[in-house]
């Protein structure tokens, strides 16, 4: 057991695969999913760690970004079904206890350098799939799928891409508002980036909101326009609800891949604030989707393995509440009774007081973390690694 300031760790178990763990681990009715890069979706017993089952789809053997592109985003689950897609382009439904297979079907192509890097999301009768394009290669658009969630047929597919061009990836998992009927998507760049085509590019790092039953377009709201610097809206959205002129609104966050913190208005798409984290010069990429306790948003940096920071915003109005320096943060970071826990990409846990940022110490690990983020379920926390997925029990 390793003691912080406030804080301990007790290690519960450690289960290892040759494939790395990228996905944020998901954990329902007492069993822990995730996938590999080597294309494995598995189902753990969270107690022990013990393997439930195991099914295979395959794996995208490019290894652009260093491993095969496997199983390499979350395991969605609902009414006892666990959705998964792999880089091998295809998407599958498992029974969620025992791995048998329900539906696998193809939704993209690998000859032309599609990804599937965003988790399934459900909504209602739909889980929805993004499709993103590796290393931005201009050989294909972006897209988001539709499939029955009971047969995998499809319901509808749109792309983002309104233009004489190709790119405009989708990377972020999409946010479901199931009160509302509204899924929000974030969008990526024109390719080729460094070069797109002359002329409008819209749609592309923006903000879309849309009917999960029709795939309708309720609204569309651009960020960045002819971006040729892969400035994408690249994490998932995140929804809210902000006080504004005496009221509370529902809102949606999103973070550039360039360090800028946009909030819109979830009815309509219009910008209501937004915070440039890090100067321009100066500036560090959001690769991890940022988390959320109360009013405060906390946002990771990246810019490079020992170059980070941590960023407490208001949600209300954009405001810094705090900012940490940190080892770069590829991850989703979560929040745990008033602590933040961030995965550093060189491979620490670190700890920092909700309220005004102070460090209270970390946890170190064997692994680099170069993956989506941490899981909690209850005190028990999960850390997916290279080839390794550990458990802790957490104490103060």
């Amino acid at each position: 057991m390793l003691a912080l300031l406030a804080l301990a760790f007790l290690h519960l178990w450690t289960h290892a695969e040759r494939g790395w763990f990228l996905g944020i681990p998901t954990v329902a009715g007492g069993i822990v999913y995730e996938g590999t890069t080597l294309g494995e979706v598995l189902a753990l017993d969270e107690r022990d760690g013990r393997v439930r089952w195991r099914a295979a789809l395959g794996a995208n053997p490019d290894e652009t970004y260093g491993s095969p592109r496997g199983v390499i985003s979350s395991i969605a689950i609902a009414a006892g079904t666990a959705y998964a897609v792999s880089g091998s382009c295809e998407a599958a439904a498992f029974d969620a206890l025992d791995g048998a297979r329900r539906w696998q079907r193809s939704i993209c192509s690998t000859a032309r350098n599609d990804d599937t890097f965003a988790s399934p999301a459900v909504a209602g009768s739909r889980v929805l799939f993004s499709i993103d394009v590796i290393a931005d290669r201009p050989t294909d658009i972006g897209r988001e799928i539709a499939l029955d969630a009971s047969t995998g047929a499809v319901s509808w597919a749109f792309s983002p891409v309104r233009y004489r061009g190709t790119g405009g990836g989708i990377s972020g998992t999409p946010a479901v508002d199931s009160a509302r009927g509204i899924v929000v998507v974030g969008t990526g760049n024109p390719t080729p980036m460094s070069a797109p085509p002359a002329g409008a590019d819209p749609y592309t790092d923006s903000v879309i909101a849309i009917d999960p039953r029709s795939g309708h377009w309720r609204w569309a709201t651009q960020l960045l326009a002819h971006d040729a610097n892969d400035f994408d809206v690249f994490t998932a959205p995140r929804l809210f609800s902000i006080a504004r002129r005496g009221r509370m609104i529902p809102a949606v966050g999103v973070t550039l891949k360039n360090s800028r913190y946009v909030m819109l208005d979830e009815r309509s798409g219009t910008i209501l604030w937004q915070r440039q984290l890090v100067a321009a010069k100066h500036w560090m990429q959001s690769i991890g989707t940022p988390a959320s306790s109360g009013t405060t948003i906390v946002v990771p940096l990246f810019h490079g393995p020992s170059d980070g920071a941590l960023v407490a915003l208001d949600s209300d109005d954009g405001s810094v509440l705090w900012r940490a320096a940190t080892n770069g943060i590829y991850e989703q970071p979560v929040v745990w009774r008033g602590i933040v826990l961030v995965a550093e990409a060189t491979g620490a846990i670190e700890a920092f007081d909700l309220r005004d940022g102070r460090n209270l110490g970390h946890l170190s690990l064997s692994s680099v973390l170069y993956g989506r983020g941490l899981a909690l379920d209850g005190d028990t926390l999960f850390v997916a690694g290279r080839g390794k997925l550990w458990a802790y029990r957490l104490k103060q």
